[in-house]
């Protein structure tokens, strides 16, 4: 494929602050729960178990407050693809969308809520995007754009726009 037909984007997550006052005690208060279990489990095999399962879930929660501090996305629009890149945490993989199935691509501006990230399910474990380009791929919803401006946000969609026409 020829590199003058891949267009490059990036996006920094914004920073929310709020969040570092949730995250910052619970990673300490799992942390200790994991020593914790580590240090009973030369005993128990039901200890190692969960010791086990409990670092696995905490792995993902130090994903994500690694991803609330450095994150940032890469978009590249190829040919026939948008291939969206999370970096600035690990356990990530590029998440590839065919021009084909998007569908009603638009710019909204989805405000960080703290509420909304202290009381949900999965905002320990998933890397979430509070950004502002949205269109739908197959019954979900999909957002990127990080905390860019409304302008720019306007020149990747025309650049999408034009390959979802073709």
């Amino acid at each position: 494929m020829d590199e003058n037909k891949i267009m490059k984007y990036e996006f920094f997550e914004p920073k929310h602050y709020s969040t570092l006052t949730v995250f910052i005690p619970l990673l300490c208060f799992l942390t200790v729960i994991e020593f914790f279990l580590i240090k009973n489990s030369f005993s128990d095999y039901k200890a190692i178990a969960i010791g086990l399962i409990w670092g696995f879930y905490l792995c993902f929660v130090y994903r994500t407050f690694f991803w609330t501090i450095f994150g940032r996305e890469q978009i590249q629009i190829t040919e026939n693809n948008l291939i969206i890149s999370k970096s600035g945490s690990f356990f990530v993989r590029p998440s590839t969308y065919n021009f084909r199935e998007i569908r009603n691509i638009r710019i909204e501006n989805r405000k960080f809520n703290f509420l909304d990230f202290f009381v949900s399910r999965t905002s320990l474990t998933s890397l979430k995007s509070w950004g502002c380009i949205v269109f739908d791929y197959k019954n979900k919803t999909i957002n990127f754009g990080g905390n860019i401006d409304n302008t720019k946000a306007e020149k990747v969609i025309e650049r999408i726009k034009t390959k979802v026409m073709t």
